[in-house]
């Protein structure tokens, strides 16, 4: 399976699980593991070359893409953090009109002072836990997690959630 089919089919699970009418691009993280919910299947394992980094900014470089997903595993596991977080300085540099969302099972707190996340825009945190399990939720699908306007946070030091956050 090449690494086009997979984007798309990935392009449109995120289409499904965000509820929106933007397409963004997600980036499957393999490594570590969160369970951040049920509600997507993402394809992931496949080597991150030079040549894959190259497609998906071909990929952004289209005007009806508004941005890239990082997603899981887990992007934000210790051992993700160096090539996560230079991929989104990258990603930002070169698309700065283009939003990066992550979706992480950590919380902001344990996270806030990565020195990447200047390059995120939006953050969803927390792990999935069933009980709290919300379909009525955007975004993100229990309750304990939060949708983090990563600027906003930064900005005044609380967090701040992201606009339009439920439905």
């Amino acid at each position: 399976m090449d690494l086009k089919r997979i984007v798309r089919i990935a392009m449109m699970a995120a289409l499904i699980f965000a509820g929106t009418y933007t397409f963004k691009i997600p980036i499957a993280i393999t490594g570590g593991y969160t369970h951040l919910g049920d509600c997507a299947i993402f394809v992931g394992g496949l080597p991150f070359d030079e040549a894959a980094k190259e497609e998906i900014f071909t990929e952004l470089a289209k005007d009806y893409v508004s941005g890239v997903t990082f997603s899981g595993g887990d992007p934000l596991y210790p051992a993700n953090r160096e090539q996560v977080g230079a991929l989104a300085r990258e990603v930002h540099a070169r698309f700065p009109e283009k939003t990066i969302w992550l979706y992480t099972g950590y919380r902001w707190e344990q996270i806030a002072d990565l020195p990447f996340l200047d390059a995120i825009d939006v953050i969803v945190d927390g792990p999935f836990i069933e009980s709290q399990k919300n379909t009525q939720l955007c975004w993100r699908g229990s309750a304990n997690q939060r949708v983090i306007d990563v600027r906003r946070t930064r900005e005044t030091g609380t967090v701040c959630l992201h606009e339009n956050t439920d439905k």
